[in-house]
């Protein structure tokens, strides 16, 4: 799996901007570097998921488990990995 999104990383042309720092040089500024899949996991891992428990008029719970919408930096990696996060994760359920 590692070396398949790593192998679409590259395919997609993603990457991220990294500071390095030059002692002869001084601080050069951020530069381009192929985003590696770590970075991706890490990134992508941020994104939360959540239950939303409702009482409904007949005393019962519904669960509505959900996915936060991804942030700017998490839309540009799925985009360009041509994935889209679900609105949920499963069926509505009662408990």
């Amino acid at each position: 799996m590692w070396k398949t999104l790593d192998h679409l990383a590259k395919r997609a042309g993603l990457q991220t901007l990294i500071r390095k720092v030059d002692p002869e040089q001084g601080d050069v500024g951020p530069q381009p570097r192929p985003m590696s899949p770590e970075t991706i996991l890490r990134t992508l891992a941020k994104i939360q998921i959540g239950d939303i428990l409702l009482e409904t008029t007949s005393g019962q719970n519904l669960a509505l488990r959900r996915v936060a919408r991804p942030d700017s930096e998490q839309k540009r990696i799925l985009d360009a990995l041509g994935m889209e996060m679900p609105e949920r994760l499963s069926a509505d359920r009662l408990l």
